[in-house]
């Protein structure tokens, strides 16, 4: 059964401080990945990009359990329509931008909009004003004249007793708002308030947040043109399929004690199932009809390796990225999230068939 506090026992996927991109070092609960990997050809990839970076994958049973979440009672705000997206008395101020169905945070670029948007969902517990203004992570998003978002999610509370701002997740406990729908109506409200240019949405996020980057990437890929969650994805079961295709890349640090790469999580019956990475990308990869992967080539970070697959369907695809720096994404790694962004794959296959030969 679970008894620590929520600071204490949740190594990322309920962390009270700050996921991006503040370093969180958890230490070095990691096993040998020799029985884990070989069984697919992307088993065998990933254990090829592992051997480049130097790590090793921790295993389900050397991850945290972390246990479902029931949420905590509402407040009338909290339980209000997500439709209304007319005009709000209330102007953004600390406390953010409010909407009947909850609250966002918002930083804008110098110059004139509209303006790109990176959609950062934070992890559980994190203070969503306090990462909103991360100086790093401001000045990285805002350097390259893109809008920060961060909305806020719902209290919830844990079975441990514990109770942390989250997020509601398919195949949990937790409960209150539809989170996709929110999402929605924060992105139309910055189109109305901010001329934020609602055709080019990057959606992020990390832990929780990433868990749901995962479910609006696979169950409403329509939502923005580009996801990349880390260290989460989907708990309880995948979805038999994804709404259609999309451009993913899924950022990962294997050496992390969190979420498992190859096989489930299996909790002792007080939470959750945590499934594995490795189905995530496989689910993505058909959806985007997509080919065998291949390692990266170029352009990453020292001490980034990852995957590409190749020969997905127009304007989709999918790519992984490992990093050995724990749980941190570093300003790097940060301008490289960026620079893919803002150049899909058929953009950078032209641009490289365009390069004069040496």
């Amino acid at each position: 059964m679970l008894h620590r506090r929520l600071g204490e026992r949740l190594a990322y996927c309920l962390d009270a401080g700050p996921g991006w991109p503040i370093d969180h070092d958890r230490g070095d609960m990691r096993v040998s990945t020799k029985d884990m990997l070989g069984r697919t050809a992307l088993a065998a990839a990933l254990a090829a990009v592992f051997a480049a970076v130097g790590v090793v994958a921790a295993t389900a049973q050397d991850a945290p359990v972390v246990a479902a979440a029931t949420p905590e009672e509402p407040t009338p705000d909290e339980t209000a329509s997500t439709s209304d997206v007319g005009p709000n008395e209330q102007a953004c101020d600390q406390a953010g931008c409010v909407l009947t169905s909850g609250r966002y945070h918002v930083r804008l670029p110098d110059g004139e909009g509209p303006h790109p948007v990176v959609l950062l969902l934070h992890n559980a517990g994190e203070d969503a004003a306090v990462l909103a203004d991360d100086p790093v992570l401001r000045a990285t998003v805002l350097a390259g004249e893109h809008a920060l978002i961060v909305p806020v999610g719902l209290t919830q509370r844990f079975a441990d007793g514990s109770a942390a701002s989250s997020w509601r997740l398919t195949g949990t406990e937790s409960g209150g708002r539809d989170e996709i729908s929110f999402l929605e109506t924060v992105l139309a409200d910055a189109e109305r308030r901010h001329g934020i240019d609602r055709e080019r949405v990057l959606i992020t996020g990390h832990g929780l947040g990433g868990s749901l980057t995962w479910e609006a990437a696979c169950l409403s890929p329509e939502l923005a043109n580009a996801f990349v969650p880390r260290n989460g994805g989907f708990w309880g079961s995948l979805p038999e399929d994804c709404a259609g295709p999309m451009r993913l890349m899924h950022v990962h640090a294997p050496a992390v004690d969190g979420w498992p790469l190859t096989e489930a999580l299996e909790n002792d019956g007080d939470g959750a199932t945590a499934q594995p990475i490795e189905a995530h990308l496989e689910l993505a990869r058909e959806a985007n009809g997509c080919g065998e992967s291949a390692p990266l080539s170029g352009g990453l970070p020292a001490g980034h390796d990852g995957l590409s697959w190749q020969d997905c369907n127009d304007e989709a695809e999918l790519a992984l990225v490992l990093h050995r720096d724990q749980n941190r994404t570093t300003e790097p790694l940060l301008r490289h999230i960026l620079a893919w962004f803002s150049m899909p794959q058929s953009a950078a296959d032209t641009a490289e068939e365009a390069e004069p030969e040496q």
